[in-house]
C-alpha cells in the first residue's frame, strides 16, 4: 500500500495522470479502457500493468538498498555488531 500511495500522491512524477479513477467499471467490457498506461488501478481493486511495474521496481530498489545497508550493519568489523544486526532483522 505505501508504494502505491506514493504513486498516488505524486502521480505526475510517475507519467499517470488519473489516480481516482478506475480504467474499466464493472458494468464495462475491458476493452472499453483504451488508454490503461494514464491509469493506477484497472478495476479498482487491481493496480493496471504500468503501476506493476513500476511498484515492482520500487520494491527492487527497496529491496537493495536494504540488503546493502544490512551488509554494512553486520560487518564483522564493526563495533557494537550483534545489536546492529538484530535492529535491521526487525525490520
Amino acid at each position: 500500500a505505501g508504494n502505491t500511495r506514493r504513486i498516488a500522491d505524486d502521480p505526475e512524477a510517475f507519467k499517470i495522470s488519473n489516480v481516482e479513477e478506475a480504467c474499466v467499471m464493472p458494468d464495462q467490457r475491458p476493452s472499453s479502457c483504451k488508454k490503461p498506461n494514464r491509469y493506477l488501478f484497472w478495476d479498482g481493486i487491481h493496480p493496471t500493468a504500468k503501476a506493476h511495474r513500476i511498484i515492482g521496481k520500487m520494491v527492487f530498489k527497496n529491496y537493495h538498498s536494504f540488503m546493502r545497508d544490512s551488509e554494512v550493519l553486520c560487518h564483522p568489523g564493526r563495533k557494537n555488531r550483534d545489536a546492529a544486526c538484530r535492529s535491521v532483522l526487525w525490520l
